[in-house]
């Protein structure tokens, strides 16, 4: 825990995050229920608090053995992995592989099965976790995507503007002549 901090800023850091809810941690480290939604961001606008809050995180990380290498793996295994490694089907239905048949690769992207016996028959059921965002968080961590609130405002230099009034009444319109583009 960081030097410095109260013991109730560092128990307040601790139950923090807990569950990433600044009032409830405000509770929990002995502040009043009737105040501890402003006082919880407060503590959250403190830089000591701020830099506890990181150095908590990056520990209980490094215990939880949470790498950015895991990370990625799991992503990677979701994002890459086809239902043809998992069943196979055709007129009949579908097929499902056995557990003990798939790698701990193709296993980490099996979201749920599902056998259901009925009176109609077999209904057998294979889902995998979500694909599009996997390739989604994989393509923003190498900077395939942006976000529009990420992207960068570049001032637009107008050479000429020209205010032409319509005929009869209403608010002049604006015309931008010449040339327009992004400066930077």
């Amino acid at each position: 825990m960081a030097r410095g901090l109260t013991r109730r800023r560092q128990e307040f850091v601790r139950q923090y995050v807990i569950d990433w809810n600044a009032t409830q941690a405000a509770i929990r480290a002995g502040y009043s229920p009737r105040t501890a939604y402003a006082i919880g961001s407060k503590l959250l606008s403190f830089v000591d608090v701020q830099e506890a809050l990181q150095a908590e995180t990056v520990a209980r990380a490094q215990q939880m053995g949470i790498t950015q290498e895991r990370v990625l793996l799991e992503i990677r295994r979701i994002a890459f992995a086809h239902m043809g490694q998992f069943a196979s089907w055709d007129e009949a239905g579908l097929v499902p592989l056995a557990s003990g048949e798939l790698s701990e690769e193709q296993l980490a992207a099996v979201a749920e099965v599902s056998d259901t016996r009925t009176r109609q028959g077999r209904q057998v059921r294979v889902k995998l976790h979500d694909k599009m965002k996997a390739l989604e968080l994989a393509a923003r961590h190498l900077g395939m995507l942006q976000d529009r609130a990420q992207e960068e405002e570049k001032p637009i230099q107008i050479t000429r503007v020209t205010i032409v009034l319509p005929p009869g009444q209403g608010p002049p319109g604006i015309v931008v002549e010449g040339e327009v583009r992004q400066v930077g």
